[in-house]
């Protein structure tokens, strides 16, 4: 049963609270969290990111980046990550991973590139990937906890 599902990319400020937000967005019985494997703690959301999700209607109760733990790894059910590298590194740091640590954009082509540090348009790009991975998502999570609609 899939109940907590945690979002995870390199800085837990871009990839993986996006995909947090449209997840829980198209999950109401999960909880959705997101953590950075080296997440700047203290760093702020960008301002363009807060927009963007005011502009799609999406929340997000915290925008400090959250540095992944064990516990964080142990409570959850299953593992999202942006990249195959961060699978490897994940699995590596933290054992109870496996078996449970998939790549978000597996359907859509694989890596999810960072958009840190690029243009806005890049940064919509990014945001476009992530949602139309979220669909596939929600039939694997549904079919794992016996199939429910979604709108």
């Amino acid at each position: 049963m899939i109940r907590n599902i945690l979002v995870v990319c390199t800085g837990n400020l871009y990839r993986s609270p996006i995909a947090e937000a449209l997840l829980q967005a198209s999950l109401p019985d999960c909880e959705v969290r997101s953590a950075g494997l080296h997440a700047a703690l203290g760093t702020l959301a960008p301002a363009v990111l807060k927009d963007m999700f005011a502009a799609q209607g999406l929340s997000r109760p915290h925008w400090a980046p959250w540095q992944i733990g064990a516990a964080d790894v142990a409570r959850a059910d299953l593992l999202l990550v942006m990249e195959a590298a961060q699978k490897r590194e994940l699995e590596k740091r933290f054992p109870a991973a496996s078996g449970k640590t998939f790549l978000y954009g597996a359907s859509a082509g694989g890596d999810i590139e960072d958009p840190h540090g690029g243009s806005v348009e890049m940064l919509r790009n990014c945001f476009e990937q992530i949602r139309s991975c979220v669909p596939g998502w929600v039939k694997r999570v549904d079919a794992l906890n016996g199939a429910r609609q979604h709108d």
